[in-house]
């Protein structure tokens, strides 16, 4: 039973079996790594939407327009209480039975009410858009995952890059773009996924491991006397290739793939709200020093292994 049981490894299983590897070829203790502390939570705008009171008076010279409807379904007690995505689609809703109400009504009176209604809805708009982009999927989807990227056919990279692509053309918003549309199942696409938190938390994990591996070898003192290694060196290339070539590299490689074409579109859609865009420069920095960091544990193999005319396959390309 135990022989049909298998699972597959994350990059930290298999970055810490490198480490231990390497460190019984050379018969020291390896390099003690720091533990990657999790994400910096996501910053969140304080918003407060101004109430817009409208007398029962004016509610009621308002019965034979669909804005009747749609004031009062909001007054019940699950109107009040509409997750970002909701209200988001709600006040767009209400803006085109704003403006359909208008076109309709011959009290004066009423015309001069619905045009300051919709000058006061048409501002605060943008208020409920930056309450959408910190809502609970926006923010678990990058901040708030466990995982690893690992096998391609499971990151759904595509579906999350539809998704964003979705967001990006509702805003700037108007209600006729968002008739029928399916904002829930992009959120939640998102939600489920999880993918942008996938992508930082792998970045993250190489940066607090490979910087103290490659100082560790350095302190080791390798060399190849005339160019020909010895047999300590070659185990050594042995191992670099089976963990560090064959399993973190490609790793690394989809990795830095998905974020190169997420972070624009992310960069782009959290470019109205100050915090998140500030908070997603900072992991910006971060993937600048896990390239760096990865550059210079390759450059490390690149010279040994060149002196010793062992360079593998492959060894000799970087990162970008």
């Amino acid at each position: 039973m135990l022989c049909g049981c298998a699972f597959e490894q994350n990059i930290e299983d298999i970055s810490d079996q490198y480490r231990q590897r390497l460190a019984n070829v050379l018969d020291v203790p390896g390099p003690q790594y720091e533990m990657a502390p999790p994400l910096p939570g996501l910053d969140k705008l304080s918003l407060s939407h101004p109430g817009l009171d409208i007398s029962i008076r004016d509610f009621y010279q308002m019965r034979d327009c669909r804005i009747y409807t749609l004031v009062a379904e909001r007054n019940t007690s699950l109107g009040k209480i509409q997750a970002a995505s909701q209200r988001y689609l709600y006040e767009l809703d209400l803006l085109q039975a704003l403006q359909e109400c208008r076109k309709t009504t011959d009290t004066l009176s009423l015309q001069i009410q619905l045009d300051n209604w919709l000058q006061h809805k048409q501002s605060a708009l943008e208020q409920h858009w930056q309450q959408l982009l910190q809502s609970d999927e926006i923010q678990q989807s990058l901040s708030r995952n466990l995982g690893y990227i690992g096998d391609t056919t499971t990151d759904h990279l595509s579906e999350t890059r539809q998704s964003l692509q979705y967001l990006l053309s509702i805003h700037p918003a108007s209600p006729e773009r968002l008739r029928n549309t399916q904002l829930e199942s992009h959120l939640q696409q998102l939600k489920q996924t999880r993918l942008m938190a996938r992508v930082f938390r792998t970045q993250r994990l190489l940066l607090y491991h490979l910087p103290p591996l490659t100082h560790w070898l350095e302190q080791q003192s390798l060399k190849c006397s005339g160019g020909k290694p010895s047999k300590q060196v070659e185990y050594l290339r042995n191992v670099f290739g089976l963990f560090f070539i064959d399993q973190i590299q490609p790793l690394a490689g989809r990795t830095n793939d998905i974020y190169y074409q997420l972070m624009p579109l992310w960069q782009s859609l959290l470019s109205a709200h100050p915090p998140m865009s500030a908070w997603l420069t900072e992991r910006e920095a971060e993937f600048q020093q896990y390239r760096q960091a990865l550059s210079q544990h390759i450059q490390f193999w690149q010279r040994l292994l060149e002196q010793c005319n062992l360079a593998p396959a492959g060894a000799n390309q970087t990162q970008t």
